[in-house]
């Protein structure tokens, strides 16, 4: 029988956090939208040509949204896991001085602790791209009413909630990143 990491519980215990962020990610375009249902369209408002330029905008910056929620967060994965790597990750920076508990879970957690925190923040990025698209996709049916906006939004929402972290899926990165890391600390050597 296989025996778990010692870091499993401690990271385990905190897929929690990452589930509060993204139901709030969801929370947010969400409650726009019905908050953009109850009121309904105030279809062609703008613009006297009947052209829902507001709406193309919206698509277009959402398509953007879209690949950058592809890309970006790989980058940032990419770049911190190589920065563990070389041992050179310091995690809050920037911020107010991290707590003593911050630290304590650090020192027993190791690397999987610190690609926890990568983790939530590639989840945060992915998440927040899409949840701005959604946002200005509802702003544009409200104003233009297109029908095209919603449905492109309420996919979008649907999106965001697919990235739901789950215990085991979270616990399974951790552990294929961690064998990215010696990979490259193999390199380095």
């Amino acid at each position: 029988m296989r025996r778990d990491p010692a870091w499993h519980d401690e990271v385990a215990r905190l897929v929690r956090i990452g589930q509060i962020i993204v139901a709030g990610m969801a929370a947010g375009p969400t409650l726009f939208l019905a908050i953009v249902l109850l009121l309904g369209s105030l279809a062609n408002r703008v613009g006297d040509d009947g052209q829902p330029l507001l709406t193309w905008l919206a698509l277009g910056f959402a398509a953007v949204m879209v690949v950058l929620r592809f890309v970006v967060p790989g980058i940032v994965v990419s770049r911190r896991r190589a920065a563990i790597a070389r041992g050179v990750f310091q995690p809050g920076q920037g911020a107010q001085s991290p707590s003593p508990q911050f630290h304590q879970f650090l020192d027993r957690t190791g690397d999987a602790g610190l690609l926890w925190l990568v983790f939530l923040t590639k989840t945060i990025l992915a998440g927040a791209t899409l949840e701005g698209a959604a946002l200005f996709l509802l702003v544009a049916y409200l104003i233009e009413g297109d029908l095209l906006s919603l449905v492109v939004a309420i996919v979008l929402i649907f999106g965001i909630v697919a990235m739901m972290p789950s215990r085991p899926g979270v616990l399974q990165w951790i552990e294929d990143q961690l064998r990215h890391v010696e990979q490259e600390r193999q390199l380095i050597r």
